[in-house]
């Protein structure tokens, strides 16, 4: 697969990061399309981290080699949920594993990264809403394998009005004793 077709999916995949400045809205992550950034000097590991864990990126899109910039995460559900390019990714993690729903209704491929990691080659997302250590960028390209496909879990799909009330919330139109 050519490279154009790989950036276009890396670039569909940067996160709008409005929302992080939204007082009262944790948990709620809106992508969309934008430029990525290359990493800059200065952006650090997180000390202890297990890089030697596996890795993960998700795509709707046939891949070989992920490009420089891509995200990519250890957390194996997060990476089917992204293949499935979700507008509206919510996290809820109260004291338990991390629930995650999202909009997303694209046919999904999950790829493992194929090839040893370490603090030179990725770096916490420096705009993340998510909690720490869930979402990295990468600073050279990685060679993937797929997995194969990446099924859509019911459960986890938002309903258009969970949706609409997500993008309420996050506009700061929600009235918290409200209706």
């Amino acid at each position: 697969m050519p490279d154009i077709p790989a950036r276009l999916d890396d670039l569909f995949w940067c996160v709008l990061r409005a929302v992080q400045a939204l007082p009262g809205v944790p948990g709620l992550c809106l992508f969309g399309a934008a430029a990525v950034s290359q990493p800059q000097d200065g952006y650090s590991a997180i000390p202890g981290w297990d890089y030697t864990r596996p890795w993960f990126h998700g795509s709707p899109l046939a891949l070989e080699t992920l490009l420089a910039g891509s995200t990519i995460t250890q957390d194996e559900r997060l990476a089917c949920v992204f293949s499935h390019k979700p507008e509206i990714v919510s996290l809820d993690g109260d004291g338990g594993d991390l629930i995650i729903r999202h909009n997303g209704r694209l046919p999904g491929l999950l790829y493992l990264v194929d090839e040893p990691l370490g603090p030179a080659d990725v770096y916490p997302h420096p705009r993340s809403s998510m909690p720490a250590g869930l979402e990295w960028l990468t600073r050279r390209p990685l060679r993937l394998r797929l997995l194969g496909p990446a099924a859509a879990i019911a459960g986890e799909l938002l309903s258009e009005t969970e949706v609409c009330e997500l993008r309420r919330r996050a506009a700061g139109l929600g009235n918290a004793g409200g209706p």
